[in-house]
């Protein structure tokens, strides 16, 4: 039987507390209602989840990013729209000019009552981050429930009328593939170019 050698140094460095130098981002999990019930959840959010952060807690994160020089704050959720104070949220975060990425799972845009956030994410330079599984839509649909990929592409279109994944806007438009099984991705070049 071998026995691995591990560098004295490194050693040192894990036995040591770790520091960190500064906050790059701050991502605020704003709760874990959602409109859709994936099977790939990690927080396993729902229609029926009731867990969600506090308008106070919201504020702290607020002086927090008020207080130290964060570059990123990512909104997430379960669907982060769905949150009562999310527009507050939203805005609030846009007054203070991070780079603000809002993660969302694009069928919660096409919605009744959620529809003016596609403009609201406009108004406060919000990059959208919008999950697609995977571009076959079997496999979407497999992950996300049945229907999901034709009402995905649906919102893509429509934030890209707003500007969105349009040249010479500012307004990002980033799509996320979720891989389902037991295996990695591909590379990001691969899938940019199959994605578009």
């Amino acid at each position: 039987m071998s026995v691995l050698s591990v560098n004295p140094s490194f050693d040192r460095k894990i036995s040591s507390p770790l520091k960190a130098e500064s906050i790059e981002i701050l991502q605020i999990n704003v709760g874990y209602r959602c409109n859709l019930e994936c099977k790939h959840c990690h927080v396993k959010a729902g229609p029926l989840r009731t867990e969600m952060m506090s308008k106070a807690i919201m504020g702290q994160c607020l002086k927090i990013l008020k207080a130290y020089s964060i570059s990123t704050v990512d909104i997430t959720g379960g669907s982060p729209e769905m949150h009562p104070d999310f527009s507050w949220l939203l805005e609030q975060c846009g007054l203070l000019k991070p780079r603000l990425l809002v993660r969302t799972n694009g069928v919660i845009l096409l919605e009744k009552g959620y529809e003016f956030l596609m403009d609201l994410y406009a108004r406060n330079r919000a990059e959208v981050v919008v999950s697609l599984p995977h571009t076959d839509s079997r496999m979407t649909n497999r992950q996300r429930g049945e229907g999901v990929f034709p009402k995905v592409i649906e919102a893509i279109r429509k934030l890209n009328t707003q500007g969105y994944g349009q040249a010479g806007t500012g307004l990002l438009l980033d799509l996320v593939h979720n891989p389902s099984g037991a295996y990695l991705p591909g590379s990001q070049a691969s899938l940019g170019n199959h994605y578009r």
